[in-house]
């Protein structure tokens, strides 16, 4: 996990792919936690490195497998495109 703001997580993931991280690495991007404008991103590190997303809120940028269901929930997210996609704002379980 890492906090970033602004346009620093396309940055954040060409440097883990510089250091040896797979570019299919799922991503998590996390803004505005808990707040009613919360904001998920999920993609991967090859999708977010080619994105130009600018983060208005603080954000936490989480990194590995363990977000690959919701990263690869839409075949999209895989794709270098313009922006990361968006998906669902999955509800808390009071279970």
């Amino acid at each position: 996990m890492q906090r970033v703001g602004g346009g620093q997580a396309p940055q954040i993931a060409l440097a883990l792919i510089a250091a040896g991280k797979a570019t299919t690495t799922p991503v998590a991007i996390v803004e505005n936690a808990t707040l009613e404008n919360e904001r998920r991103i999920f993609t991967d590190l090859a999708g977010l490195a080619a994105s130009k997303l600018n983060l208005d809120g603080p954000a936490v940028l989480c990194v590995g497998e363990v977000f690959a269901p919701h990263a690869y929930a839409d075949a999209r997210a895989r794709a270098a495109i313009d922006q990361p996609v968006p998906v669902m704002r999955i509800a808390a379980s009071h279970a």
